[in-house]
């Protein structure tokens, strides 16, 4: 009797363990700082996360993340992200940073259900100060537009999940019409000879082999475990590279895809408090940080699904 017991008890935290993973872990940047997973949330369903940060680049510095998304269905998510800064050492102050739009499409399984993927696209608002302009805040806020877009994985084994995502960054140039590349005026002859902006070849559409210069990829991998659920440990690995080679003065400041190409180890525990809320510890340190972009994150973070 006793045994059996056990067996459905184990049959049911393992069928538990893996709902929560696939639905509600939660890609937010600072939850897990750099790498994007599958998390879809239910039709209807609404999650607020809210995140504390502290950064060590040249100066120490605070992010308050807050970010709300909705499923649309179940295969489609919205999320909204804002981040509000702090300067927690040398000259204090404190100012608004960047928002994000992601638009998260999961696409379904394969290899016996074993492998789950999806395809993300996430656009920068650039509600923050340029890094172009304003050093002061220029580790940890872009002040650009940017589009990135990419497919993302997970793969289970037993009690190991491996996430992984690649990205493409279209990323804003100075003084440029980031959004004005798309020709998308139906009685113009200019929409149809650039295909709507994604011709590569045609002068000053948004796929224009020059303004392509300023654009960086990245990657991630994680790999988390529910050994020890209802706590989920998780590491991760995270790079990024300019494409094209530097060219002028803007293209070597102490930015991620442009003077700098970080490589971050992390490492984090999430608890679930229930099927549909956790609290988070995380932390990351960047290798061969000897400049003045972020070389340390540590922060916690608490989400809930409704």
């Amino acid at each position: 009797m006793m045994g059996a017991m056990h067996c459905t008890y184990e049959v049911f935290r393992r069928w538990y363990a893996s709902l929560i993973l696939i639905l509600i872990y939660t890609s937010s940047v600072f939850s897990s700082p750099h790498t994007e997973t599958l998390h879809t949330l239910q039709e209807n369903a609404f999650e607020f996360s809210a995140d504390i940060a502290y950064l060590k680049a040249d100066a120490l510095f605070r992010e308050e993340h807050f970010s709300l998304a909705f499923g649309v269905r179940d295969d489609i998510s919205i999320r909204y992200s804002i981040d509000y800064l702090h300067r927690a050492s040398g000259e204090s102050g404190s100012i608004l940073g960047d928002s994000q739009l992601k638009l998260w499409y999961y696409a379904g399984e394969f290899a016996s259900d074993k492998v789950c993927w999806g395809v993300a696209g996430i656009i920068r608002i650039p509600t923050g100060p340029s890094f172009y302009e304003n050093e002061r805040w220029q580790p940890v806020s872009s002040g650009i537009h940017e589009l990135k877009i990419g497919p993302v994985f997970q793969a289970s084994l037993l009690s190991f999940f491996l996430h992984a995502n690649f990205f493409y960054v279209f990323r804003q140039a100075e003084g440029e019409n980031f959004w004005g590349g798309f020709k998308l005026k139906p009685f113009e002859r200019e929409s149809y000879t650039s295909v709507l902006g994604c011709n590569p070849w045609h002068e000053g559409a948004f796929a224009d082999k020059n303004r392509l210069k300023n654009d960086y990829a990245s990657a991630a991998i994680s790999i988390l475990s529910d050994y020890c659920f209802p706590f989920i440990l998780y590491s991760e690995l995270y790079y990024s590279h300019r494409v094209a080679p530097r060219s002028i003065e803007n293209d070597s400041i102490a930015v991620e895809g442009a003077g700098v190409n970080p490589l971050f180890i992390g490492f984090g525990v999430r608890y679930f408090i229930s099927h549909s809320s956790y609290l988070a510890l995380y932390g990351s340190i960047r290798a061969g940080s000897h400049d003045a972009y972020i070389h340390w994150i540590a922060g916690f973070s608490v989400s809930a699904v409704f």
